[in-house]
C-alpha cells in the first residue's frame, strides 16, 4: 500500500473519531447551550424545504421562489444556532491534530494504525506551532464534512445581514471553502502533499525500524 493510501486510511480513521468527539461533547448543554434549538430549527428547516419542493413539483409556485424570505431566516437560525456546535468541532480538530500529534512523534491514532506520522522537512519533530498551524487549516481545507465548521462560523458572523445579500454570502463562502477542499485533496493525492503540508514545510512519511 502506497502512503497516499495510507494516509487517506489514516484520514477517515481519525475523522471518525473527531465526529464521535465532537457528537459527545456538543450534547453537553454547558458547551452547547442552543442545542436544542439548534435541532427545532433544523427540523423546522427540513420541513420548510420539503413543503417548498412539493408545491414547486405540483407546480403552485416557480423554483425561482425557492430561496424567499422565509427560507433565508430559517437558514439564518440554522447558521446562528448551530455556532456552538462549529466552534466545537474546531476545537476538537485543532487539539486533536496538534498536541496528539505533539506528544506521539507526529502521529495522531489513525496515523498510529497505519504506521505513518508527520515530520518537519528540516527537523525530524515538528514544533507545535506548526502542527496549530497545520490543524487549525483543517476545517478550510479536508472536505464536505470539516470545510463546514469554517463556512457555518462566517456565515454566522454575517448573521445580521439580512435577505438575499446574507444568502449570496452564504453561498459564496460555501464554494470557496469547498473549492480550496477539492484542491487540497487533489494537489495532496498527485504529490502527496497538501497546501498544509506545503505552508508549514512538513511531509507525511512511513515509520522507520531501523
Amino acid at each position: 500500500m502506497n502512503i497516499r493510501a495510507k494516509r487517506l486510511i489514516a484520514y477517515f480513521i481519525d475523522l471518525l473519531i473527531i465526529s464521535f468527539l465532537t457528537y459527545l461533547l456538543s450534547m453537553v448543554n454547558v458547551i452547547n447551550p442552543n442545542k436544542d434549538k439548534y435541532i427545532e430549527c433544523v427540523k423546522e428547516l427540513n420541513n420548510y424545504t420539503s413543503s417548498l419542493r412539493e408545491d414547486i413539483s405540483n407546480g403552485n409556485i416557480k423554483i425561482d421562489d425557492y430561496y424567499n424570505a422565509e427560507y433565508i431566516d430559517h437558514i439564518q437560525k440554522v447558521e446562528y444556532y448551530g455556532m456552538s456546535y462549529s466552534i466545537t468541532e474546531v476545537l476538537v480538530i485543532v487539539l486533536y491534530y496538534s498536541l496528539f500529534s505533539f506528544f506521539f512523534d507526529g502521529q495522531t491514532i489513525g496515523k498510529k494504525i497505519i504506521k505513518i506520522r508527520t515530520v518537519d522537512n528540516k527537523k525530524e519533530k515538528v514544533p507545535l506551532y506548526k502542527l496549530f498551524i497545520k490543524s487549525f487549516l483543517m476545517p478550510i481545507s479536508t472536505g464536505v464534512f470539516i470545510y463546514n465548521c469554517a463556512s457555518n462560523i462566517l456565515c454566522t458572523s454575517l448573521i445580521f445581514i439580512k435577505g438575499m445579500p446574507y444568502l449570496y454570502i452564504y453561498m459564496a463562502v460555501n464554494f470557496i471553502t469547498f473549492l480550496f477542499a477539492i484542491v487540497d485533496i487533489i494537489i495532496g493525492l498527485i504529490t502527496n502533499r497538501t497546501l498544509r503540508d506545503r505552508i508549514t514545510n512538513t511531509s507525511v512519511k512511513e515509520m522507520s525500524y531501523d
